[in-house]
This record gives structure tokens, sequence and C-alpha cells, in this order.
């Protein structure tokens, strides 16, 4: 393996989908730590490809790369500088490496979920190519199957503390923040994820003779879905609505049409993202000491559990929330 000039191994890419909470934020893609020619290579084809096509965003594509720093202290360990160039026993052998690994960022070692995060991105990387040329298809048979076994079909939901359901949820009702209380409450009584949540148009809410319902952009479907909500959560979201009407007039165009907005330090208006939303949810902790930490993740498990003791079928809640966590079927809030 030759060393080459890494110059123009270092991009920014733009979050370019306008229905992405992250819509114009810029990502570096560094593939200079790669050491081979050849692997850098067919590494820059994989990213540049899910990019140019919008497969997948900006923001996954960085986290792969930095999974494909494993792989590449691997192979450059068994001095190989191709995807094509391994054996079975180097596949096999990868697996037992990641299974000994440390966390570049923490020191410890790898958890069994960012194990399989690192192993089923190499294995896309692998399927890409052997779509397109046969040479990869050899090598991607090498990779042992079922390594990191999915969530077991027909698992129960975990019981939910109710006392210290009802305490978060006061908590929410008593926050200031009116962005805060009203995308804690939605998340809390429709399992929508922040990056759903976030994106809502202020013109969103339909009211119908049969109910209330939210339309909304389902990300992980890419397509346009509608959820049911109350008619109480419904007066929250016009109140949250002209609480942000004057600030919609004065934000940037690309956002002048979404519910959650806010005045930042500077005084410029700005979308709500969710690294902001968490920043939010993480402060009533502070606030209420003798509550676990506030996240996203424990309201929409709030709202799932709430599903599953109603024994809602899991096909329904799983249309509903995007989610198959602990309803047989495959996937993760």
């Amino acid at each position: 393996m030759r060393s080459m000039n890494r110059a123009n191994d270092s991009w920014i890419y733009t979050e370019r989908d306008v229905h992405s909470p992250w819509y114009g934020r810029h990502y570096r893609m560094d593939l200079t730590f790669v050491r081979s020619d050849r692997l850098r290579t067919e590494l820059r084809a994989y990213v540049w490809h899910h990019y140019r096509y919008r497969l997948k965003t900006p923001a996954t594509l960085r986290q792969e790369i930095c999974w494909m720093r494993y792989y590449e202290q691997w192979l450059y360990g068994q001095g190989i500088g191709s995807l094509t160039r391994i054996t079975p026993a180097d596949a096999e052998g990868f697996v037992s490496f990641l299974h000994v690994c440390t966390s570049r960022k923490t020191g410890r070692p790898l958890c069994v979920t960012t194990q399989k995060h690192i192993y089923q991105t190499i294995l896309g990387i692998y399927r890409w190519y052997a779509c397109r040329e046969k040479a990869y298809v050899r090598p991607l048979l090498m990779f042992p199957a079922d390594v990191y076994p999915g969530v077991r079909s027909g698992e129960k939901a975990p019981a939910v503390d109710i006392r210290q359901r009802e305490q978060v949820v006061s908590a929410l009702e008593q926050q200031e923040n009116e962005c805060l209380r009203a995308g804690g409450r939605l998340i809390f009584m429709t399992g929508m994820t922040p990056g759903d949540l976030l994106t809502l148009r202020a013109d969103a809410l339909r009211v119908h003779e049969s109910g209330c319902y939210v339309h909304y952009y389902h990300h992980r479907r890419r397509a346009e879905c509608a959820v049911p909500i109350s008619r109480c959560d419904a007066d929250r979201w016009q109140h949250l609505r002209e609480y942000t009407r004057e600030l919609r007039a004065e934000a940037p165009d690309a956002y002048r049409m979404r519910l959650f907005l806010y005045r930042g330090r500077d005084g410029r208006v700005r979308p709500v993202d969710p690294d902001m939303f968490r920043y939010w949810l993480r402060l009533i902790c502070a606030e209420h000491t003798d509550i676990a930490p506030v996240t996203c993740t424990m309201l929409r498990k709030y709202f799932l559990c709430g599903l599953m003791e109603q024994q809602v079928p899991s096909a329904v809640v799983h249309e509903l929330t995007g989610c198959g966590l602990y309803t047989g079927q495959r996937g993760g809030m």
C-alpha cells in the first residue's frame, strides 16, 4: 500500500432535504485516515453515491465514516488494501476484533449495539458493491450471518413506573418554554420522533368531524403521514402556533412555516433542532432533581407502553411509531 495525496479526500456535504431538521447544515466527510489508495477510492465512491442520490443523510454518512475507521484499522493490520482482498479468516477475524476493540471516544470496550452498527455498515458497503461488480460478491458471502441477532419476537415491554411517568408529565406541564412543553406533550401522546416533530408545519393540524389529525413528513418512510390527537392537544397546538406567529414573521424563508421556532442568544430566529430540544429536556432534570433524566426515547416508550397496555395490535403500534421495539418487529426507538 503506497501513500497518496489526501488533499481531495475531505469534503463538506450539505443537508439538502427541506423536510430534515438539519436542513442547510454542513457536514465534513473526511477519509484522509484511510492509508490505502484502493480502499479510499472504494469508500469515497460509496459515500458520494449515497449523498448524491439522497439515499442516506449527510449525518448518517458521517457516522458511517466513523465506523469505517474500525474496519480500515483491521484491514491495515492484516496488510489488506482493498475490500476484495479478504479471506474467510479475515471476515471472521473482524468480528473477533470488534469484540475486543475499544471505543475511540470513551476508551472503553465497544458495546454490542455499536459493534452491530459497525458490522452492518461494512456489510452494507459490500452489498452495495456486490450489486454492481461481481468481484465483491465472493467477499460479501464470507461474512458470517446472524453475528448480532436482533430483538427477539414476543419480548414483552418492560414495566413502566407509573409514578415516574406522572412526575415527568407534570414537569413538562410546568415548563415556561412553550416549544418544550408542547413538543414533549406531542411526543408523549403520539410517539413521534424528534426529527419528525420539529419539522412540523404551522398548518399541519387538520380538524375534521371525525377528530383532529396532525399531518407530517415521516423521515424513515419518506412519506406524508397523519396521526390523531385529542381536542386538548389540538388546543395546545393552536396556542403554540399563536406563540410562534411573530417568530415566523422574522424567520428565514426556508423556516417560515415551521411550528417550532425560538430566538437564539444572538437575537436571530432559528428552527428548533433535535440537539436543542434534547438540551431543553436535560434542563428539566436540573429543575426537578427527584425525577430521572427526561429523554425523547423515554417519552416515546411511555406512549408505546400505553398502547400495549390497551392491547393495541402490534401492527398498529408499528404503523403509528415506525418502531418495532417490543412488538415482534425489528427496529428501535
